[in-house]
């Protein structure tokens, strides 16, 4: 997994400069609703040539994807 890949997603889908735990999980990062959800999931799809199954797609953090990429 290019972990390089993923940060650029996650910056470009939130609009952020510097990830952080201020800004890296659902319950810190007022920016994450289900529309930047989605939006991040069609990202990672596109991005990584992949589709998330069913049991992935509720991840809760930056961390979570990267275990989730991890396991592909």
């Amino acid at each position: 997994m290019e972990l390089n890949r993923l940060n650029t997603i996650f910056k470009k889908t939130f609009k952020i400069k510097k990830i952080s735990k201020k800004n890296s999980s659902r319950s810190s990062n007022k920016k994450w609703d289900s529309l930047k959800h989605i939006e991040l999931i069609s990202e990672i799809e596109y991005s990584f040539k992949i589709k998330l199954k069913d049991h992935e797609l509720n991840f809760k953090s930056l961390e979570n994807i990267k275990k989730i990429l991890e396991k592909r």
